[in-house]
């Protein structure tokens, strides 16, 4: 019995079978009949039709995808047009003839076509073999084409660009060296030993393999972590002995002028100990550190200045006025002074104290109008303000009078070049000094400290001397002696001939009448004659002038003289094959030129230079001027009105001209008598002369001996103003009130900072609230030191760097019982204001933001007992130790007592 499920399977294979059996029936049925099945065939490909005329490669694609139902893919790089017809033919067929023609790489897949450049690259391999790295980029980038050339050990790429650029970068990654197998590398040494680093190696790296090759050469064998380990100990090992680095040292000479060299030498080596100060004549020699030498240098500009009441001499140049008015006007103003006048220099000098020298300075830059020679903040010591190195400087305008411009030839004197010399001069005795010229003006600004501007003032004053001016007179002749000889048998119009006549016809010999002229008469002729005349003349030439000038000139400065025509003709450059012809003006100058540049010596003579040029036109050469020249150079030293002749430039021609009878003039012998012969000579010598006449003040303004015409004027400097009898010397202008110390509001004054080991604290004046007023200069009252002006404002932020302003001290004689007052202005950041020398120091108290008083007794800044003269200190200090600082000379008056 079969199970009910097993029935079931049994029925759908019953009816199979019967189906099978059915249909074998009714194909022998059909065979029966001869008819043959024939299986269907394959559905056909889709044929397209693409024709394109020099168009974009890339749109021809993008309609054939449309075309062919097909997905088209270009890369950006792909470019270029394309020309093809194509009918009835497969997209393969289609897509592969439009990519032969720009050689493009397309790869399709599936219904998706891709299109690239076709890029090749060759890439060496040095430590995996070719064949093996040729597998591994067949597995990882099938659409690379992957040549291998095993005898380089290379792989030839080819595909689209970025998968070669991929490719490329596998091959660096797996061409590289096995990092657990060793390398060998030699390495050289400098100062020890190769065996003893050998020795020390070996220890450290028991692995590596290390020879001695030489004395200096090692040769090592380890992995690459090894062997960059063994570098970096060699490198340590093998580094030279540090040299001890050697300071540079400076030395210059600083010139004293009013005050004792010794003592200025022993107050810079107290004061700068680095710096070794030894007296050389009126100089002091130093030696030290660029920046000791520096601070020595400001030091001494502040030491060198005459003491109180010592008279000393100043010089000054004036410009614009008469030197002699004003030392009468000096004179009268100030009857203690000496002065003495130069008229050469205009120049005056003064013997008197230092505050008369600088209200003298002063009166005279405002009389001269030059600046004067005082510094523009009325004080000979300093400017308005100090920086913040402390040292203080002071600026001056000089007007210059020797600017010389330039005309387009030779070289022209300009307020940079003095400038520039003198600055590249003082450079390194003063290396604070500066030197500016304003844009467009004979202006220089000097800037610097009080000595530095006085060196750079005597500098210029010796440099900016006016050019003294030359008169020329000049003269060119040229001397013809030219003869004309004619000699010889000058025949007629008619050389040979003869003369026909007809003869009358005889009278009627009964009336006597003449006969008629009705027929020819008889002919009669006269002999042959000849004509010819025996020529024998001499002309003889004269000279003639062929400029005669007369130009004015400074000294050092050139003055050309140009007399004579230009001849301008056509030339035709190129018209070859191949090119162009262009037309050009080409001009040819003649006539005389004449370079004179004199030069004026100390003692009044003159050194002259002259180059003298004369163009002539001495015929034309196929439509070419042929220019003769003559010229010459020289340079020569004359005196005033001494005259120079330059001759022998001589010029030389011969003409011959020759006329003869045909057959007759070439006879030997008698053939001479039948020519006549015309010779022209003619001999020219240029003859230059040229005299020299100095112009000088208050001359005459005609020259007497100048050839020219009479009375020619001359122009000449017309004399220097002088000032009324009744001039008054020019004072001082009145100071204006000290501003207001600071904007920024701010609380009251702060307390008193602590007064630190070894310093002393100062009490503050009894007025704390007022603000220290400004005081004349330092020769201007007996016995004060004033330090610049107030300022309109002090205010200054918490990272500007700190300033002094304004300072004053008195007495600067002090005694051991002297009470000393200090007052000082300073911007509102600084924290600590204190005074004294290096080995003691006092703090003042600050009274109002900015302004700092202090008094107390002399004998507490501990004064060395057996020094004069003593440099203090004032220093103004924020919290994080930046400072500015000033230098306060005193004297030491032993015995006496003072108090101010």
């Amino acid at each position: 019995m079969v199970p009910k499920a097993e029935r079931r399977e049994t029925k759908p294979a019953s009816k199979r079978a019967r189906a099978a059996v059915a249909a074998l029936a009714l194909a022998a049925s059909f065979a029966a009949s001869g008819v043959v099945a024939v299986p269907a065939p394959a559905p056909a490909a889709k044929r397209v039709q693409l024709v394109a005329k020099d168009e974009p490669v890339r749109d021809v694609l993008l309609r054939l995808g449309e075309q062919a139902h097909l997905n088209v893919s270009v890369a950006p790089e792909v470019t270029g047009n394309v020309s093809l017809s194509l009918h009835d033919v497969t997209p393969d067929e289609a897509v592969r003839a439009v990519c032969l023609q720009l050689r493009l790489r397309c790869v399709r897949d599936g219904r998706t076509v891709e299109v690239s450049t076709e890029a090749t690259q060759v890439v060496p391999l040095a430590i995996v073999p070719a064949a093996r790295a040729a597998q591994v980029l067949r597995a990882t980038y099938p659409r690379v084409g992957v040549r291998v050339d095993a005898a380089a050990n290379a792989l030839v790429l080819s595909g689209s660009g970025a998968d070669v650029v991929a490719a490329r970068t596998m091959l660096t990654s797996l061409d590289v060296r096995d990092a657990t197998k060793p390398t060998s590398e030699a390495l050289t040494l400098r100062t020890p030993t190769a065996a003893t680093v050998a020795e020390r190696l070996r220890s450290l790296y028991p692995a590596a393999k290390i020879t001695v090759v030489s004395k200096t050469t090692l040769l090592v064998s380890a992995t690459p972590p090894d062997l960059t380990q063994i570098k970096g100990v060699i490198a340590g090992i093998d580094a030279p002995t540090p040299q001890p680095s050697s300071i540079p040292v400076s030395s210059d000479a600083v010139k004293v002028t009013q005050r004792r060299p010794s003592d200025v030498a022993r107050a810079v080596s107290a004061e700068i100990p680095h710096v070794h100060a030894a007296v050389s004549g009126s100089a002091v020699a130093l030696s030290g550190s660029p920046e000791d030498v520096a601070r020595a240098k400001a030091l001494i500009a502040q030491l060198d200045v005459p003491a109180y009441g010592v008279k000393y001499v100043q010089i000054y140049r004036l410009k614009n006025v008469d030197a002699k008015s004003v030392a009468q006007l000096i004179q009268r103003s100030f009857p203690d002074a000496q002065v003495t006048v130069d008229a050469s220099l205009n120049a005056i000098s003064v013997v008197a104290t230092a505050a008369d020298q600088q209200r003298i300075a002063d009166g005279i830059a405002r009389i001269d109008g030059t600046g004067g020679t005082g510094s523009g903040s009325g004080d000979p010591l300093t400017a308005a303000s100090g920086g913040a190195s402390g040292v203080p400087t002071t600026h001056e305008v000089i007007q210059l009078q020797s600017i010389v411009p330039s005309q387009g030839y030779g070289t022209a004197t300009t307020p940079q070049d003095i400038a520039s010399s003198v600055q590249q001069a003082l450079s390194a005795s003063y290396p604070d000094l500066r030197m500016v010229v304003p844009n467009g003006t004979t202006q220089v600004i000097v800037t610097g400290s009080a000595q530095a501007v006085r060196a750079a003032k005597e500098l210029i004053a010796e440099l900016d001397v006016v050019p003294q001016s030359v008169v020329l007179d000049t003269e060119i002749l040229e001397l013809d002696e030219s003869s004309v000889r004619n000699l010889g048998l000058q025949l007629g119009t008619t050389s040979i001939g003869t003369t026909f006549s007809e003869i009358q016809p005889t009278p009627n010999p009964i009336s006597g009448q003449p006969g008629k002229l009705i027929s020819f008469q008889p002919l009669t002729r006269t002999g042959i004659s000849f004509q010819a005349v025996l020529n024998l003349a001499i002309s003889n030439g004269k000279a003639r002038v062929l400029a005669d000038p007369r130009i004015t000139t400074i000294s050092g400065r050139t003055a050309t003289i140009r007399a004579g025509d230009s001849i301008s003709i056509l030339t035709t450059v190129g018209g070859g094959t191949g090119t162009v012809a262009t037309t050009q003006l080409q001009t040819f100058q003649t006539g005389v030129q004449l370079d004179i540049t004199p030069i004026v010596t100390n003692n009044g003579e003159l050194s002259v230079a002259l180059h003298p040029v004369v163009n002539s036109l001495s015929g034309l050469v196929n439509g070419i001027p042929q220019i003769s020249t003559r010229d010459t150079q020289t340079s020569v030293h004359l005196r005033d009105n001494e005259t120079l002749v330059i001759g022998g430039l001589i010029q030389e021609s011969l003409q011959s001209n020759e006329t003869k009878i045909p057959i007759l003039g070439d006879l030997p012998l008698v053939g001479r008598a039948f020519r006549n012969q015309n010779r022209t000579t003619s001999r020219n010598e240029l003859i230059i002369v040229v005299t020299p006449h100095l112009l000088l003040p208050n001359q005459t303004s005609t020259v007497p001996s100048a050839a020219g015409p009479p009375g020619m004027a001359i122009p000449t400097p017309q004399p220097l103003p002088t000032l009324p009898p009744n001039a008054q010397f020019p004072t001082p202008p009145p100071k204006a009130p000290a501003a207001a110390r600071t904007p920024v509001p701010s609380p009251g004054a702060s307390p008193a900072l602590g007064a630190s080991k070894g310093e002393l604290t100062a009490t503050s004046s009894p007025s704390p609230g007022t603000t220290p007023v400004g005081t004349p200069s330092a020769f201007a009252q007996t016995n004060v030191f004033t330090f610049g002006s107030p300022p309109p404002s002090n205010y200054a932020g918490p990272s500007e760097a700190p300033q002094i302003f304004y300072a004053t001290l008195q007495p600067t004689v002090l005694t051991a019982n002297a009470t000393v007052r200090v007052s000082a202005i300073t911007t509102t950041n600084v924290q600590k204001v204190s005074i004294g020398t290096s080995s003691t120091k006092i703090t003042l108290a600050p009274v109002s933001p900015g302004a700092w008083q202090g008094v107390f007794p002399a004998n507490s800044l501990a004064l060395p007992p057996t020094a004069t003269t003593v440099q203090l200190t004032l220093t103004a200090a924020r919290n994080d130790g930046q400072s500015a600082s000033i230098q306060i000379p005193v004297s030491l008056v032993r015995g006496v007592e003072q108090t101010l």
